[in-house]
């Protein structure tokens, strides 16, 4: 009992087939016997043994002839065989695991480093976007997609009011503009070149107008293009040059 034990807990030894003869066809002649043949047969434990696989690999009993003995002999040694090749498979098959565990946990690593770049290159976007002096915005197929704080300032609007689906673009454009605009747009569909600065005559939601200059890109978006553009206010500008001109006529009205 104790050998077989042995044999089999040891790594060297343990794939090694062992036959065990038995004295008696009907039961185990002794008591050794029976605790080896009631520990393999049912797998019983022992409050003095612990529990541990099957210790041998066939068991004969008396009157067993050498045609037997050598068939259960190699039938012995095919399963091991096929045990050493099995363990073997799994033993490269939990390799393989081990180092797709190892490479998936490194990909997760990387990958959660370049997303939290990502978000904090997306914050810093967002931060300088929305304390810009200038009003930006995304305009993709005709909604608003962006609009930062100055851009909703200059037109009193918000983002909720020009996502409404009864809202249009040309509804932040006084009737002057709307032309130019719509040519822009109709060359922004169809791939063509377009002006990416020029001024035009904005309407806010209440109704008054401003003169609005506009510097304007395309970049890759959703499944289309869309328009960055950024809008600053330059009616004081426009007031200015205006008094100016008035002036400078005057000037030379006296003059004549």
């Amino acid at each position: 009992y104790n050998l077989c034990k042995h044999l089999k807990t040891s790594d060297s030894t343990r794939n090694i087939p062992i036959i065990r003869f038995s004295g008696s066809r009907q039961r185990p002649a002794s008591t050794f016997d029976k605790r080896f043949f009631s520990h393999l047969m049912e797998k019983q434990e022992y409050d003095d043994e612990p529990s541990y696989e099957p210790a041998v690999d066939v068991i004969l009993s008396e009157g067993t002839n050498d045609r037997e003995l050598q068939s259960h002999i190699r039938c012995a040694l095919r399963m091991k065989v096929a045990e050493d090749r099995l363990r073997s498979q799994q033993e490269q098959l939990e390799e393989t695991v081990q180092q797709r565990t190892l490479s998936l946990k490194l990909e997760l690593e990387e990958r959660r480093k370049v997303e939290e770049r990502l978000r904090q290159s997306e914050e810093l976007f967002r931060q300088l976007i929305y304390a810009s002096n200038d009003g930006i915005y995304l305009l993709y197929r005709r909604k608003f997609e962006l609009i930062n704080k100055k851009f909703s300032e200059m037109f009193g609007v918000t983002l909720e009011d020009v996502n409404h689906q009864d809202f249009d673009f040309t509804h932040l454009v006084a009737s002057s503009g709307k032309p130019m605009l719509e040519s822009l747009q109709r060359r922004l569909d169809s791939g063509e070149k377009f002006e990416t600065k020029f001024e035009f005559t904005g309407l806010s939601r209440d109704g008054e107008e401003l003169e609005v200059e506009a510097s304007v890109s395309t970049i890759d978006y959703k499944e289309g293009i869309a328009l960055l553009g950024v809008v600053r206010d330059i009616t004081h500008r426009k007031q200015l040059e205006r008094q100016k001109r008035r002036a400078q006529k005057i000037e030379a009205i006296g003059t004549l």
